[in-house]
């Protein structure tokens, strides 16, 4: 387990990182998304037309774009930003972020050079990957796998943890001390 531990306690420092200063602010905060998201969330990236909006009687805004995103602007300032391959990035009204990629899409991304991103990073497990931010308490939350699947959390003290299904847990505190927590406690 220990060798396990500190192998999984690596990678999930590397994803962190990648996460902490690969993944923008908020759009409204003038930041704009990396890794081949496509764009700020809130219009068509470069070279990438407009072919058809909707405004709906509840404020709702449906854009559709030439390359297939899809762009939806909700009357409460949350805005949803769809991709052809499946993945997808909401961008709440209180700041939070929820960016959902498919297994299909991490390998998308991962083989047409997105590199830096996280999907990327997690492509070659082959499986699907949901991060949430938390922008309240300044913390990250990944599921790689879906539900049943490892849950790495990112704290603003640089703690991370790793939970792993069957409850046993690795905890990397900021100065790089590695706990591993067994089921049994």
């Amino acid at each position: 387990m220990a060798r396990s531990a500190v192998g999984a306690a690596a990678a999930a420092h590397a994803v962190a990182s990648q996460q902490l200063y690969g993944v923008p602010p908020h759009p409204q905060e003038g930041g704009h998304e990396t890794g081949g998201a496509g764009g700020d969330g809130g219009g068509g990236a470069d070279g990438d037309a407009l072919l058809r909006e909707v405004r709906n009687s509840d404020g709702k805004v449906e854009r559709v774009y030439a390359s297939g995103r899809r762009l939806v602007l909700f009357a409460n300032g949350t805005r949803k930003a769809a991709l052809p391959d499946g993945s997808s990035r909401i961008y709440f009204a209180n700041g939070d972020i929820k960016w959902a990629i498919p297994a299909s899409a991490a390998n998308f991304q991962a083989h047409s050079g997105a590199a830096g991103s996280p999907a990327a990073s997690a492509s070659h497990l082959g499986v699907s990957v949901v991060h949430y931010y938390y922008a309240e308490v300044g913390t990250w939350h990944s599921t790689y796998g879906g539900e049943g699947g490892i849950e790495v959390f990112y704290f603003p003290s640089g703690q991370t943890e790793a939970h792993h299904p069957g409850r046993a847990k690795e905890i990397v505190f900021p100065d790089g001390v590695l706990r591993v927590v067994t089921a049994e406690g």
